[in-house]
């Protein structure tokens, strides 16, 4: 039985790295790949063991995967075999603000393998936009904004190995909600207060007399 090691997001990265460009990636999509699996876990999600997955299954099957052929906003494989997500998430950050790109409408996408890994490419696009994104599939709704994920519903569908259909949609980025201040008890406010005091120096004759400024600003 094989230990578990604790890996560095820069472990993380070259890993995928290498794998990727060990499942017949080139290095500029070993390089894409590696990128959305280090966004994957940066965002507490297992970014790791859905690229395994991917890269595993791209082996059993023996063929090469495939990039999406686009029409108007929606995105379809030449035949049945499920999308690549790699070159797909590589292909929504290309197109994102053009014409078939989720920025002009809703855009909608399958079968994608392993969708999970088009997050961070929705990710950075949209904030390149400036716009969030709503992700969806069955069991599965994620919101990206500002380049990292806001929200997700549908944990366990977010590793599912392969949507029929995923949905992008462009949305405006939600508004920081203003800070107005946060009513506070006086008996909290009391304890902390006295927890700060012990941080202060006990007046003296000498600090008194050093106080204040040595001259007058009145000039």
């Amino acid at each position: 039985m094989l230990d578990e090691v604790v890996l560095s997001l820069s472990e993380v990265e070259a890993l995928a790295l290498k794998a990727a460009r060990g499942a017949g990636y080139s290095w500029g999509l070993a390089e894409e790949a590696a990128f959305a699996t280090r966004w994957l876990c940066e965002q507490g999600l297992d970014g790791l063991r859905v690229l395994a997955d991917h890269l595993d299954g791209l082996m059993k099957a023996g063929q090469a995967p495939l990039p999406p052929q686009m029409h108007a906003l929606q995105w379809r494989a030449a035949d049945t075999t499920p999308l690549c997500p790699i070159m797909t998430g590589a292909a929504i950050n290309d197109h994102f603000g053009l014409p078939e790109g989720p920025r002009q409408g809703g855009l909608t996408i399958g079968p994608v393998a392993f969708p999970a890994l088009l997050l961070p490419f929705v990710a950075i696009a949209a904030a390149r936009e400036q716009v969030a994104a709503v992700v969806g599939w069955a069991g599965c709704k994620v919101i990206v904004a500002d380049g990292a994920l806001l929200a997700l519903e549908g944990n366990a569908a977010c590793n599912v190995a392969q949507s029929i259909n995923l949905t992008v949609i462009a949305r405006a980025t939600p508004a920081p909600r203003p800070f107005a201040g946060l009513p506070t008890k006086p008996d909290t406010r009391h304890l902390l207060a006295g927890l700060a005091h012990r941080t202060y120096v006990p007046a003296t004759d000498q600090s008194r007399r050093g106080a204040g400024a040595a001259g007058t600003d009145n000039q």
